[in-house]
């Protein structure tokens, strides 16, 4: 297995043999399951994350902005979902409860324009946490939680704070950082309601 840092992409994509071929990112391992021949084939197919294509890609000036984003996204997300698994809820639904959990009343249409969530979604996951009984029945008067659903907020922010500290000191401050000025950038050139 290779353990891959920033500067050893490309070196990856260039040397991957075929099925059963892994590699370490953001420690989980990913394994590839067709038969690879060259780079480009790697690059096309070949990882859950589609990460290798965006990674070979940025040895040039021009990379998709958009896919390099959606690849950090899924990564990231992965193992925040990874994390909560020990809780039965997915990242999407412990960041509802711990957004809720500080704000009771708060409206679907609120949390939907505040996180960048389709309405869509925040009502799935809204109905699913009903049904399990962790956000009251009646939501027309806002969203508020119940004793259980209080309960796994707190345990879901304590797991959150833990694996947070890891992606920084995974990433470092200095990406983080950046990371933040970016979001801060793009999210107050949004057009306002």
């Amino acid at each position: 297995m290779q353990v891959v840092g920033r500067e050893g992409f490309q070196q990856v994509s260039n040397g991957l043999q075929g099925i059963g071929q892994r590699c370490f990112l953001f420690g989980k391992v990913h394994t590839f399951s067709q038969k690879v021949n060259d780079a480009a084939k790697v690059r096309n197919n070949s990882c859950i994350y589609n990460f290798i294509d965006y990674f070979c890609a940025m040895e040039s000036q021009n990379y998709c902005i958009a896919g390099r984003l959606r690849m950090l996204a899924r990564v990231v997300t992965g193992l925040y979902n990874d994390a909560f698994t020990a809780e039965g809820v997915t990242f999407a639904q412990a960041s509802l409860l711990m957004y809720i959990f500080p704000q009771p009343g708060v409206r679907q249409a609120t949390l939907s324009k505040q996180l960048q969530i389709e309405k869509s979604a925040v009502s799935r996951d809204i109905q699913l946490m009903q049904r399990n009984g962790w956000i009251t029945d009646n939501v027309r008067n806002g969203l508020f939680l119940t004793d259980e659903g209080t309960a796994l907020a707190k345990r879901c922010h304590k797991i959150w704070k833990g694996l947070n500290q890891r992606v920084r000191e995974e990433l470092g401050t200095d990406a983080v950082d950046g990371l933040s000025l970016l979001s801060d950038k793009l999210l107050t050139k949004l057009p306002k309601e």
